[in-house]
């Protein structure tokens, strides 16, 4: 019970941060537990209900105003409603086939595995020094088409080591948009992935094989995520988390041959 509580908390803590979640759990499961990588990856992904409820909460507001509109043919609000629905579409598209080929990798091929997650993590790293801060364009702007190309770089993160809120954020303040605006559809845009990927790790883990570890790891990444939500998002401004992800990905590797 004490391992579930922990990788509730991990999960909960590190979902808003641009360091992987899924690739962090992945490498705890490998080296302190029994959890093969298949198994692993759904409880994973499972957790994601946890923080999913606890991002829908914390956005309850926008939700609500998105909600709300009568006029979805103009406004900031369509063209929010079109982002989350238009990305979360390709999303699934992208994300849903590397599950299923990750998933049907041959146990044994766990050192290799870890080796892949940990260069992942590096690209993670990479692609957040070689970000530029740019300010300008507002969610109004953003185009059907990179709504699409934001789904397709969001369905990546799928592979554990690539972080979701750094590969999406990089590509909106890539795209020029103001980091405020960027911050805020990163993590909306999250939300119905968060449940798509815990259904996922449910249908993966079996519906009628939920055990009781599983639901207090669930609540505890709901718990750990509310309460640190808010604060995480504004000290990430000022963490220089790219160079946090290039050695953790040097560490992932550097284990994998211990």
């Amino acid at each position: 019970m004490t391992s579930s509580i922990l990788i509730g908390l991990i999960q909960g803590v590190v979902e808003w941060i641009p360091v992987s979640s899924e690739g962090i759990l992945v490498i705890l499961f490998d080296c302190c537990t029994e959890i093969g990588f298949s198994e692993g990856i759904a409880i994973a992904l499972l957790l994601h209900f946890g923080t999913g409820v606890a991002s829908t909460m914390y956005f309850s507001k926008d939700i609500i105003e998105i909600l709300k509109v009568r006029d979805w043919t103009t406004g900031s609000q369509k063209n929010l409603l079109s982002a989350i629905i238009i990305s979360s579409f390709f999303t699934g598209i992208i994300g849903i086939p590397i599950y299923l080929a990750m998933t049907s990798i041959p146990e044994h091929l766990g050192k290799y595995l870890m080796i892949l997650i940990g260069i992942l993590i590096i690209i993670t790293g990479l692609v957040q020094i070689r970000q530029v801060s740019k300010v300008g364009r507002s969610i109004d702007d953003i185009k059907v088409f990179e709504m699409s190309l934001l789904g397709i770089v969001q369905g990546f993160s799928i592979l554990p080591g690539l972080s979701r809120s750094a590969l999406t954020l990089s590509f909106l303040i890539g795209r020029e948009v103001k980091v405020e605006d960027a911050l805020k559809l990163s993590y909306l845009i999250s939300i119905p992935v968060s449940f798509g990927g815990g259904l996922l790790g449910l249908f993966a883990l079996g519906v009628f094989s939920l055990e009781l570890s599983h639901i207090v790891g669930i609540f505890t990444a709901f718990l750990a995520g509310i309460i640190t939500i808010g604060f995480l998002m504004r000290l990430l401004k000022n963490i220089p988390m790219g160079m946090v992800a290039l050695a953790t990905g040097v560490l992932v590797i550097g284990s994998s041959f211990l």
